[in-house]
């Protein structure tokens, strides 16, 4: 459990290492590929499915 700067709780749910994942080279060459080398394009991918599964936090990063 987290508390926003508002004070309020919050329940931290979301990918494990998410972002943490782009700073690994073996792990990101496969996704990457499939953007045709595209960081920005997989990042954002990334990011919106996150969002549309309405989690709100990428593995050890702050919430979004």
């Amino acid at each position: 459990m987290f508390i926003t700067p508002e004070g309020h709780p919050c329940a931290a749910l979301g990918a494990n290492h998410a972002g943490q994942f782009f700073n690994d080279a073996k792990q990101t060459a496969a996704t990457l590929a499939r953007f045709q080398g595209d960081r920005t394009k997989a990042e954002d991918t990334i990011s919106q499915a996150i969002a549309d599964l309405n989690l709100n936090a990428g593995g050890r990063s702050k919430p979004m």
